[in-house]
């Protein structure tokens, strides 16, 4: 399948279940008109859009590190494919190897009103990867727990300047490396991965 050309912008996961969420949010917010999501694989974009076509091409929050670095480098230059030329891609809020070991704990739990989130995690430094499993809970009116299951998550943690080299070698022109996408703040050493670049 191909853009339709009424349409401004488009969203790609592979969760279907995600992509459902997203239609169903932007009826809510009135936009549906102007935005067409696809469940498929990032890592291949030209399957789905044609090449030079897109003013920009975004990357969000933890969309890299599933795999490997091959396919995290077959991504990148699937979305240079896509983009025009002057046009940029956007990695932005993927938590880097320096800042999530900054502040790495081997238990964490979360609560999300009547929800209970257990992680269980553990990080080798011989792969750079992030294991845990997350073990879900539903708190019921006499505050017992209900288990719900888990998931496991295998993460690739990348440091900046390893994600900036792969950038280049996908052809991209890193434009400026954030702190912080919002306020356009520098990045610092245990910064999360913020970065702009650019198809030359």
């Amino acid at each position: 399948m191909g853009p339709d050309n009424k349409r401004s912008t488009y969203g790609i996961d592979i969760s279907e279940k995600y992509i459902k969420d997203a239609e169903t949010k932007a009826v809510e917010h009135g936009v549906e008109g102007s935005v067409k999501f696809v469940v498929g694989d990032a890592g291949e974009l030209t399957k789905f859009f044609p090449s030079n076509h897109f003013d920009a091409v975004l990357n969000i929050w933890t969309s890299i590190g599933y795999y490997n670095d091959e396919d995290d480098l077959r991504m990148f230059r699937e979305a240079y494919k896509v983009t025009k030329r002057g046009g940029i891609f956007i990695i932005g809020g993927c938590a880097s190897r320096d800042n999530l070991l900054k502040s790495f704990c081997p238990k964490v739990f979360e609560e999300f009103d009547d929800l209970v989130v257990l992680h269980f995690n553990e990080y080798s430094m011989l792969e750079s990867r992030l294991r845990s499993k997350w073990v879900y809970y539903r708190r019921q009116e006499n505050g017992d727990l209900k288990y719900l299951g888990s998931t496991l998550l295998d993460l690739r943690l990348y440091s900046i300047h390893e994600i900036v080299k792969m950038l280049e070698k996908a052809g991209w022109e890193v434009v400026e490396v954030l702190g912080n996408l919002k306020e356009r703040k520098k990045a610092k050493p245990d910064s999360p991965i913020n970065i702009i670049a650019r198809k030359p």
